[in-house]
């Protein structure tokens, strides 16, 4: 087998949702028997491995998970922002957050570069995944990446632009509020964990009051 065909294999099962759990374990010791045999793996086929365990709830081969997991990590970090293709992120960023809440793997570091090649694109995503975005920054169980803040804050300027005839498509005041009131509460429980108030904090907790005074 080869790595595309690997691929293929695990995610035709998760496609089909048909869980064969000796096979998954199999191709993750086929995986992992050769040193630096992820290189041979797209960034692409990677991120299918991690959704296609996590969508049938894989849970043996966590060395596996944690292996692909470090490789997306590397090559992201050794890769400039503006060097990563933007069709990329915007495709598979929410599979890899997802992938990883539902598996309840922590990996701080990925989930903090993800942020920081996320901010820049956001007006990408539309108000599904914008909130898919929020939604797995909130609910992970992991410490809070240093860059959760200012992805929290370019989502919040996002969200208070009133110009319609940009490609925004966050008009929506009850959508806006559902996004406003997950961060606000997220940040409540933080200072309250953290017992202290940065400036950072208060100005996202005022975008998020403006949003929601505005509907």
């Amino acid at each position: 087998f080869n790595s595309q065909a690997l691929t293929n294999t695990v995610r035709a099962y998760a496609l089909t949702d048909h869980y064969y759990p000796e096979l998954f374990d199999a191709i993750s010791e086929v995986i992992l028997l050769q040193k630096n045999s992820l290189n041979d793996f797209t960034l692409q086929n990677l991120v299918n491995i991690l959704w296609s365990y996590a969508k049938l709830n894989h849970t043996t081969s966590p060395i596996l998970f944690d292996a692909i997991s470090q490789n997306i990590l590397q090559r992201l970090t050794s890769t400039d922002d503006d060097s990563v293709d933007t069709s990329f992120i915007t495709q598979n960023i929410i599979r890899i957050l997802w992938s990883h809440t539902t598996m309840e793997y922590s990996s701080p570091q990925l989930f903090d570069r993800l942020a920081e090649l996320t901010i820049p694109i956001l007006d990408k995503f539309d108000y599904t995944n914008l909130y898919r975005l929020v939604y797995f920054y909130t609910t992970t169980t992991m410490d809070h990446p240093r860059s959760t803040t200012k992805l929290f804050l370019s989502i919040l300027m996002l969200l208070s632009k009133n110009d319609k005839d940009n490609d925004y498509s966050y008009y929506d005041s009850q959508n806006n509020n559902k996004i406003a009131n997950m961060i606000l509460t997220f940040l409540r429980e933080q200072q309250q964990k953290q017992k202290q108030n940065s400036t950072t904090n208060s100005t996202l907790s005022s975008l998020s009051s403006q949003i929601l005074s505005s509907s």
